[in-house]
Formats: structure tokens, sequence, C-alpha cells
């Protein structure tokens, strides 16, 4: 056979060259190269891999019998230089057009970029279409399926819930039912697939299909639905002619939607921190903050899912450090996205007058400053806020009524309870590793990682030779010292110059008076800047507390 690979992992594992079928039949040798299919381009170390391959039960030689497991691929494929060696594991070197995957991540992209909204559609269809069924499905590891495909299949539901709002938007029924069917068989339960699947049927003339969607949700749930789906379907019932219209749901149509990423893990130590945001009044706005790795995402969406029964009309949620908020806000909350337009204060005006006397909850996580957030706020007694920031945000509780959660460090018994509950085993060298990275819930999670994928006395002798090591390969967000430099950069010059000079002292409890003797300029703004980026801590009058691992990062400024 001649011609370029090809890969398939978005349903079963498929390899092609030419459009004629390459079989690997191993089934250990297919694990490997699902493995490295799943994080492509990145090094895979070799601990992961043999966890991928053998779970809990590999032999004893199982470095070496990667290495041949590796070599017999690269014969299988015909492809000496697919699979890269390298001291740490080994990198598959793949391009767009040769993976599924990647073709899928590239659409995506591009699809959040498109303003013409049919090519937004025809783009979100192609990337769709890439995936044929559950990834990976005949690739037998556990492991694999946990981990990596987990995460995989976490990237599918965005750009379909996308997809859904545009085809029913725009009135192309007939396209989105095929899709609405499926989303429905496999989460039944959920009402607004329910809701959007009737308001399709019913435009598409299916009335009697209408019904049967409704009664069997009613049959699974043993009581009648929320009252969203029970307005829309006495509206369907009545054949009201203004449901035919494709157009913004009114209020009596709109059904809750939730933003919210899921709330799955371990939330250690912070029982007292999540009990004061879950108690927040409705109407509240709850900042929590923190330095860059102390786990307020974490909390924000914890708390998040516990007060979802507080704010039936929906949940929003939005990362302000990757995208703009007020647009995906108002599609969710039934705008048409020819609607969304350019003008940001009727934007800012429609939301609120969307969100006023609804009960929802917002969480806006990473705000960088006030002037991002403030459009954003609902301005209603019935909606909560939940924010999340590294820095202060001074200026906001100038203007309301701010009720806030500040993160400090894990204390040791917790940090230990989570390295335990990410299934790393007691030993000398994890309780060295907890104790360098200084109840930073990050830095433990970075580390457990490492650690099940090359052991606890491998990585202590990498983390001490500085924090470059607490990183995850294939996962740019899992980047401790990349998170400390963004709080680092956005300091003025004079701020960053006195954050090295305490770390240079070794200074981890100081006043105003010894930190302007060290740096022999006064240090009161500076000192203020720092605080306000939680860099450090003011404990008490004039008195500051500097984190250990925050020290140990700006040290490395001097090597």
């Amino acid at each position: 056979m001649t011609g370029e690979l090809e890969f398939r992992i978005l349903g079963r594992l498929m390899i092609t060259r030419g459009g004629e079928e390459v079989v690997v039949q191993a089934m250990k040798h297919r694990a490997l190269l699902a493995c490295l299919l799943t994080t492509p381009n990145t090094v895979v170390p070799v601990r992961r891999l043999v966890d991928r391959i053998w779970g809990d039960s590999p032999p004893e030689d199982a470095r070496a019998v990667v290495h041949t497991y590796v070599s017999r691929l690269r014969a299988k494929l015909g492809c000496p230089g697919l699979v890269e060696t390298l001291p740490e594991g080994y990198r598959l070197h793949v391009r767009e057009q040769q993976l599924d995957l990647l073709r899928f991540r590239a659409l995506v992209r591009r699809s959040t970029e498109e303003t013409d909204v049919s090519v937004t559609i025809s783009l979100l269809r192609r990337a769709i279409s890439e995936w044929a069924g559950l990834a990976l499905s005949d690739v037998d590891s556990e492991p694999l399926h946990r981990n990596e495909v987990a995460r995989i299949h976490a990237e599918w539901n965005a750009p379909t819930e996308r997809l859904i709002e545009l085809l029913i938007a725009h009135g192309r029924h007939d396209e989105v039912l095929p899709l609405l069917r499926y989303l429905v068989s496999e989460n039944p339960s959920d009402e607004r697939l329910r809701g959007q699947l009737m308001i399709a049927l019913y435009r598409s003339g299916n009335q009697a299909a209408v019904v049967s969607v409704y009664q069997d949700l009613r049959a699974r749930l043993g009581k009648e639905p929320d009252l969203p789906l029970r307005v829309l379907y006495q509206r369907i019932l009545r054949a009201d002619p203004a449901l035919l219209t494709p157009a913004a749901p009114d209020r009596e149509t709109f059904w809750p939607v939730c933003q919210l990423p899921s709330g799955n893990g371990d939330l250690v130590g912070r029982t007292a921190e999540l009990a004061e945001v879950t108690s927040a009044p409705v109407g509240a706005t709850v900042l929590v903050s923190g330095p860059p790795g102390i786990g307020k995402t974490a909390l924000a969406i914890h708390a998040a899912h516990r007060m979802k029964a507080n704010f039936p009309d929906g949940q929003l949620y939005a990362d302000l450090s990757r995208e703009r908020a007020l647009p995906r806000f108002l599609r969710a909350l039934g705008m048409q996205p020819r609607e969304v337009t350019a003008d940001e204060a009727w934007l800012r005006a429609r939301y609120r007058a969307l969100l006023a006397g609804r009960r929802v909850l917002v969480v806006l996580d990473n705000a960088a400053n006030c002037a991002q957030l403030r459009p954003l706020l609902p301005m209603t007694s019935s909606c909560t806020v939940l924010v999340t920031s590294r820095n202060e945000l001074r200026g906001l509780t100038a203007e309301h009524d701010i009720r806030r959660v500040r993160l400090d460090e894990l204390t040791p018994g917790a940090a230990e309870a989570l390295m335990a509950s990410l299934r790393c085993a007691r030993s000398a060298a994890l309780t060295e590793i907890i104790e360098r990275c200084g109840g930073f819930p990050l830095a433990l999670r970075i580390a457990a990682a490492n650690v099940l994928d090359g052991g606890a006395e491998s990585f202590v002798d990498k983390l001490r030779t500085g924090l470059s090591v607490l990183t995850v390969d294939g996962d740019p967000a899992a980047d401790l010292r990349s998170a400390f430099d963004q709080s680092y950069n956005a300091l003025p010059a004079e701020a960053q110059h006195v954050f090295t000079a305490l770390a240079r002292a070794g200074l981890g409890e100081f006043s105003v008076d010894e930190a302007t003797a060290l740096v022999q300029v006064p240090a009161t703004a500076a000192l203020e800047q720092l605080c306000d980026a939680n860099l450090i801590r003011n404990t008490a009058a004039d008195h500051f507390r500097f984190p250990a691992l925050l020290r140990q990062y700006a040290l490395a400024f001097d090597q």
C-alpha cells in the first residue's frame, strides 16, 4: 500500500493508507497507539503508557516491553518516523489532515471565529460529522477511557449545543431532528433537550410525536416536568401559531439553561469556604479571590452545583479569560444569533431585561478587572452572581455590595488528603512533594499526575530543581509557572522589583518598614499592588505574609 497514513479515534480505532485499512490486531499494541493518538504531537511519559496498556498489573520489564511494542508498531505501519523516542517517553507525529480529532478541533475553532451564520452551521456540522460513535470504542483499556477518552468526549458538548441552537433559530428543523433524537436517547431526563425536540417536531408538523416525547419524560420522572416544559407542552396542544415562527422564546416559553462545567472530583479542605459561598442570599454577588492555582474555579463550580436548586430558571457560566460572555449568554437566554448585534449598550440592556424577575445563577470565572464584569452583572435581586478572580477587584466593592471569600493555601493535612484522593501512595518522597507544593491545589494536582506517571521518587528529584517541572504534558492549563507568570507580568515594574527583592531576602513575614528598608524606597504602594494581585497577603495592619511557593517562584528570576 502507498499513500499517507490516516487515523480515526472518534469512534472505533481505524488506520488507513491509500483508502485501505491497516489492521493492528494485538490488543496491547492498539492500546499503545490509542494513547499516543489521544495526545498527538505531545510527549507521552512511559509510565502513562504502561498504565494505559496494563493498568494495575504491569510486567516487571514494562519499559522494555513498551519499547518493543513501539518498534513493532513502526514496522507494522511502515513509517519509522511516526513515533519519536525521547528520554522521557514517546511522541506520535501527525498532521491535522491525518487525524479526525485534530480536524474536529480545527473546525470548532474556525466556527467560533466565523461571523456568517450559514458558514458557522456548516463548520459545526462538519466538526460533529467527524464523530462516528464513542471514541476508541473498540480499545480495551479502562484507564484510557477514564482519562484521555473522557476528556475528548467533553469537547463534543459545546459545539453540539451551539449547532442545535443555530438550526432551531433559523428554522432548519428537519436537519436538527436526528441529532436531537439521539441526544434525548442518551440524556432522557434533560428537559431542555426535550423542549428543543418538541419545538422542532411541532414546527415539522408532527404534533403526535410531541405528545409521545412529553409523556415518555413524565413516565420516566414519575411526576410532571418543571413549569417551563409544561407551559410549552400546553401551547403546542393548543396549536399556538406563535410557536411556528422561529423566534426568540418569550418569557412564557423560556426553559432553564445549565452551562456549568462538571462538578465532579474532590474538593478537599474547603468546607468553611464552600459553606460561606453557598449560604449567600439570593441576589448577592460573591467574589472568590486568591492567588493563581489556589482552587478558586473548583470552589465556585462545586458551590454552583450545590446552589442549582435555588435557581430553577438556569445557570450561566463563562470563563472570562477565554471568551466574550455577553453574546453567548444572550443566545442561551433565547435571543436569535442575528439579534446579537455589535451595540454593546443595547446588548447589556437586553441581557438585564431577560434576567429581570428570573432566578438565575451567573458564574463569571477568571475575571481580570471590574470593566470586564460590569456588563455581566444582572442588577436584579432575583439573580446571584459568583465571580472568581486572582485580583481583589476593589473597584467593584465601591459600586456593589460584594461578599468576599478569600482562599489561602491548604493545610498540610488537607494537602495530604487531596493527594490520597488522587491515588498517590504515602511515602517519604510524597511527603516532600506535598511540602514543596506549598498547599496550592493546582501544584498538588499537577504533582499527582506526574507521580502517577513516573513515581514519587523520580518526580521529587525533578521538583528540587524548580517549579518549571510542575506541568502536565498535553495539558496547557496544567502549568503552574505559566499561571504565576500571568499575575507577575500584569504588575507595574516597581511592584515586580519589590516582589523579587522580598523573595531574595527570604522574608516569609514582614512589615511595611522592613520592606521599605529592603528596597530603599517607599514600598507601601507596591505592597498594596501585590496584595491586590494576591501575590502576598496582608495579615494585620502594615504586616504581610509571602506564601512559600510564590517566594520560590520569585527566586527563579535570579537564576
